[in-house]
């Protein structure tokens, strides 16, 4: 999920509806009823088990959990026709 803008090659800006994505994410994860239901979303989030971190040496390097966003199944064809 790619959320704000390059603002040059290291820093990233999110906006103002970036934000509140992740806090009303954050917020129904924490089971808060107003912030809705909430879902693990490949490339954004994902609320790990502590076996799952256990397994993973209490590494919490988000990229071990969330992985990739999920690929549009033209893009995946795409890629696959030009390999």
């Amino acid at each position: 999920m790619n959320l704000g803008f390059m603002v040059d090659r290291t820093h990233r800006e999110l906006t103002d509806e970036d934000i509140q994505k992740i806090a009303d994410t954050y917020h129904a994860w924490r089971g808060e009823k107003e912030a809705g239901e909430y879902r693990d979303v490949p490339g954004f989030c994902k609320s790990a088990t502590l076996e799952e971190i256990r397994k993973h040496g209490y590494v919490l390097t988000p990229g071990r959990y969330i992985g990739g966003p999920e690929q549009d199944k033209h893009d995946a064809l795409f890629e696959s026709e030009i390999a």
